[in-house]
């Protein structure tokens, strides 16, 4: 019989896999001296791959294995280094990385649970503890998925089919009766992504105007509603922000939820940034209302520390997800439970590693609470370092940076505060446009 080079015995898988971990191991506990960031090319990087084609014969797994480690130990922004700041992808919680070793080994296929019946129980558990730590209902809908954008984008998609008042899904989307969606001009753009997938259109969303904290204002929102009905379009979704991507505001999302009661419409919450802080007893008071909302998007590769890819969609009605996704062709039935959540999955064919991933990294919520407040506590120390007075606003998850007017250009700021964090080694800052201030003018961002 002919042998595969893909297979390994049993000793090379031992000797090839004990080597890899301590590789690893070796790459986590040196990572503080390494840089944030290596300083190269795309054809540098090209040039080290190496191939202009598929090679004709292969390397030994063991080769291969040392090889691909020396690259991309040496050649990534790595966000898990102690001066990474400038966005809130976090550090990766090592026991997720053993986890994605085992889903891999397992390699579930999770298109149903006859075909995955413990991975589909873990990603079901993990979903209920996500809603358990942000307040939200555990009886309520939710997959796993790649990321925040996918997670609000399977909310969205959800809320039109059931705001639409026809069959979208047989019927597609009318002109006659526009659908509108309304969302902070400081929503992230899965919005206008997920309008134009969900064909809607990204002239149905109506940007709503924010206030001086960058949230979104009321009154406004009222107003907008108000002059579309008049029009005669179909007033069906509001987004409201739990931690806006610039500067981390939160929408009024209480009163958000009321005027949507009173308008019958779907309200959305797009969590990815700041939900998981709600679980802290001293959260925002917004934060306590995201209990109140149609459906929920989580991003646990923030916050809580899963590895990348780990998002989370979450619908308060879980026959509303159902109904929004599910088909039963003859090749999809399985015994089992009849509420399988993979029949809601807009992938097919996709593996465990988020619900391994998740379940390993959720832990305990006592853990969750004491790292949040680390972070808040390291915010205030960089703050020191910067020496500027910083506050916390009333919908900010983060303090807001009250500097004076730049004495120069728009990036001076992060240049200094990059010599003030460490003098001689780099570190990854963003600068960011806050919504209220002049014209080109930007204030550093630090995501700890």
């Amino acid at each position: 019989m002919r042998e595969s080079v893909a297979e390994l015995t049993p000793a090379q898988f031992r000797e090839a896999g004990h080597r890899l971990v301590d590789q690893i191991a070796e790459f986590l506990s040196g990572i503080a001296e390494k840089p944030v960031a290596p300083s190269t090319t795309p054809q540098e990087l090209r040039e080290l791959i190496g191939g202009n084609g598929v090679p004709e014969h292969g390397m030994e797994p063991r080769a291969i294995l040392d090889h691909a480690a020396e690259l991309m130990f040496a050649n990534s922004t790595l966000n898990g280094h102690p001066r990474f700041f400038g966005y809130i992808t976090s550090s990766a919680a090592p026991i997720g990385a053993l986890a994605d070793m085992l889903a891999a080994a397992v390699n579930s296929n999770c298109g149903a649970w006859g075909l995955s019946p413990m991975a589909t129980e873990i990603e079901r558990q993990s979903v209920r503890w996500i809603a358990e730590l942000i307040g939200y209902s555990p009886q309520a809908g939710g997959l796993l998925v790649s990321g925040g954008n996918v997670a609000n984008m399977v909310c969205l998609i959800a809320a039109i089919r059931a705001q639409a008042g026809w069959n979208v899904r047989c019927q597609g989307v009318s002109d006659s009766r526009r659908l509108r969606v309304y969302a902070s001009s400081e929503v992230h753009t899965w919005l206008q992504k997920g309008a134009d997938i969900s064909g809607i259109g990204t002239d149905s969303f109506c940007p709503i105007k924010v206030d001086h904290s960058g949230a979104m204002r009321l009154d406004a929102l009222a107003h907008a509603i108000a002059d579309d009905r008049a029009k005669g379009l179909h007033p069906a979704v509001v987004v409201g922000t739990a931690g806006s991507v610039s500067t981390g505001a939160i929408d009024p999302l209480a009163e958000i939820a009321a005027l949507c009661r009173v308008e019958s419409l779907w309200f959305h919450i797009d969590g990815a940034y700041g939900a998981p802080a709600a679980m802290l007893r001293d959260a925002p008071a917004e934060l306590r209302a995201i209990g109140l909302a149609d459906s929920v998007a989580v991003d646990p590769h923030k916050w809580l520390y899963a590895p990348l890819e780990a998002g989370c969609a979450l619908v308060r009605k879980r026959e509303q997800l159902h109904d929004a996704f599910v088909f039963h062709p003859p090749y999809y039935r399985f015994d089992g439970d009849a509420e399988d959540p993979h029949a809601c999955r807009i992938d097919g064919d996709v593996r465990s590693r988020a619900a391994f991933q998740q379940n390993t990294s959720l832990g305990e919520k006592r853990h969750h609470r004491h790292v949040a407040d680390d972070e808040r506590v390291l915010q205030e120390r960089i703050g020191d370092q910067l020496g500027r007075p910083w506050r916390r606003e009333k919908r900010r998850l983060r303090r807001g940076d009250e500097r004076p007017e730049p004495e120069a250009g728009p990036d001076r700021d992060v240049r200094v505060a990059m010599q003030k964090l460490h003098p001689h080694v780099r570190a990854w800052l963003r600068n960011d446009v806050h919504p209220h201030r002049q014209p080109g003018e930007r204030q550093t961002r630090q995501c700890p």
